[in-house]
């Protein structure tokens, strides 16, 4: 059975904002590529972006690799669940690739998952997600057809790591995942596209939120 439509259901209103999530979302796209070095993000196009309402529900999501959105919507659901009533922050951004508890479809997959709030309410997620050069593992590139069990493949970053911290690098975490890949400049680098992809939703959500009105873009 369907919900009754509200008496003051205004469909272009709707429109404009649905189109500018849209928008927005490419635009995590544009912002990926440009501060990205890897061939991978930057000609192949191997990501994706999105944004999320506070319970893991899609706003909107790019048509660069639809596949990966699936993945995404796991990665953002489990992280809700996994760090449950922790206390999150403005600049927080969490990391992972683990196909058996971050939706991954495999590990080079790389989820960076960011908190949006508008004041002190929690109003969303932007989420991005891209094929890494490297995660670690028995061989290069995180693709180890010999492995005998998930250890021998990868880094294996579960929901709940976080790595970036009030808008800084989480020092020790970051020690962590660079002593564990091969190519370390390129591998932060493209973390670091992955939380400016983020950034940039985040800003132009927020400014959408504020044209709008927080009750009408809710509703």
């Amino acid at each position: 059975m369907s919900s009754p439509t509200p008496a003051d259901f205004d469909p272009v209103t709707l429109e404009v904002i649905r189109m500018r999530l849209d928008s927005i979302v490419e635009e995590m796209g544009i912002a990926m590529i440009r501060s990205s070095g890897s061939p991978v993000i930057t000609e192949a196009g191997d990501f994706n972006t999105a944004l999320f309402d506070p319970a893991g529900r899609i706003y909107a999501y790019s048509d660069y690799v639809q596949f990966h959105i699936g993945s995404g919507s796991v990665a953002v659901r489990n992280l809700i669940e996994v760090i449950g009533d922790e206390p999150l922050y403005p600049g927080d951004a969490f990391i992972c690739n683990d196909p058996h508890t971050a939706g991954a479809s495999h590990p080079p997959d790389t989820n960076v998952i960011s908190p949006i709030f508008h004041g002190a309410e929690l109003v969303g997620w932007a989420q991005s997600q891209a094929h890494l050069l490297d995660v670690g593992g028995m061989t290069p590139g995180g693709f180890a057809p010999g492995a005998r069990d998930c250890y021998s493949e990868a880094l294996r970053l579960p929901p709940g790591v976080k790595v970036f911290e009030r808008g800084e690098p989480v020092e020790w975490v970051r020690r962590i995942l660079l002593n564990n890949v091969r190519v370390p400049v390129p591998y932060w680098n493209d973390v670091r596209s992955l939380v400016a992809s983020n950034n940039t939703g985040i800003r132009r959500l927020l400014a959408t939120i504020e044209e709008f009105g927080l009750q009408q873009f809710t509703a």
